[in-house]
């Protein structure tokens, strides 16, 4: 194929769209240079470090993808690469391997981070915050929200729990670093793990208002107790939360497919869509006090 039949341009998005399907591109850029100079780029566009098996993305190994890495131009893999998944790796490996990718859109990240490298266009962050807030050799601390890495964050969810989530007794007072939330300078969407006390929810509502529009509680799927309604393992929730249609309370079961949904194409529905369907059904239909549970646990 090496003289083309059809108009280059014309070829081009057929390859592109064949393209589409991430498991075939390995076969794609046999095809010609210049095939391969279309497609390989979204091969890495999206790269997965897990163990689990994410459907439609090819995963590899830590130290498959370490090994690349240092064979690729460093330039092409600044350009290509804008979502990174990483559940495999520690410390200094998180730190050598976001250091490929500056131009970051979407990091999800579920193992010991320690330390990133610097992300200034990240924009959608999953991890447990701790590790960045606390641990490492430069941990960022409890001002963590003026760190760049932040300033263009909107959506931020959270593993863990990074701060106490009871309110303080003698005086009631919510922990700071929750406060600190209001800060991020672009955060609209913050999805966090259930809390012991619900007034922690209304105090975040309360301080990020001018710019969130949504918080998802999210609640672990249980795999023992699987006919057990989710919104059973929640405490008692502040009757204001109720009113309020920022509140989605969410349980899901398949968290890397619910992520890959999202970062391989821009309006696939994943979690952070369906709550913002949720949010504007309940303001288009306010007289429904107690639909605020998202449901997206599915099959197996």
């Amino acid at each position: 194929m090496a003289t083309p039949r059809l108009p280059p341009e014309l070829e081009r998005v057929i390859f592109e769209l064949a393209a589409e399907h991430l498991t075939d591109i390995h076969r794609l850029v046999l095809v010609c240079w210049r095939v391969k100079e279309w497609v390989e780029p979204l091969l890495y566009r999206t790269i997965v470090v897990c163990k689990e098996t994410v459907p439609d993305i090819p995963q590899t190994s830590l130290r498959a993808l370490v090994s690349c890495l240092e064979l690729k131009d460093p330039a092409f893999l600044a350009h290509a690469t804008r979502n990174l998944l990483i559940s495999d790796a520690l410390g200094d490996d998180v730190l050598r391997i976001t250091s490929f990718f500056p131009n970051l859109d979407n990091l999800y990240l579920e193992c010991s981070a320690g330390q990133l490298a610097p992300l200034p266009r990240l924009t959608k962050l999953h991890c447990p915050l701790i590790e960045l807030i606390r641990r490492g050799p430069a941990p960022l601390g409890e001002d963590f929200a003026t760190h760049s890495m932040f300033a263009n964050i909107t959506h931020l969810e959270l593993f863990d729990h990074p701060f106490p989530t009871r309110m303080r007794p003698v005086p009631p007072e919510v922990h700071p670093g929750w406060t600190a939330l209001s800060q991020l300078p672009q955060l609209t969407h913050l999805a966090v793990m259930e809390f012991e006390d619900s007034q922690i929810y209304v105090h975040i509502l309360h301080v990020c208002r001018a710019r969130l529009r949504i918080l998802v509680v999210s609640i672990l799927h249980s795999f023992n107790h699987p006919t057990r309604h989710p919104l059973d393992a929640l405490p008692p929730l502040h009757p204001g939360l109720a009113e309020d249609p920022r509140f989605v309370v969410m349980s899901l079961r398949h968290f890397y497919e619910d992520w890959q949904r999202g970062a391989l194409a821009a309006g696939r529905a994943n979690f952070w869509t369906r709550a913002d369907e949720l949010a504007e059904t309940r303001r288009a239909k306010p007289g429904d006090r107690n639909a605020f549970f998202l449901d997206l646990r599915g099959p197996g």
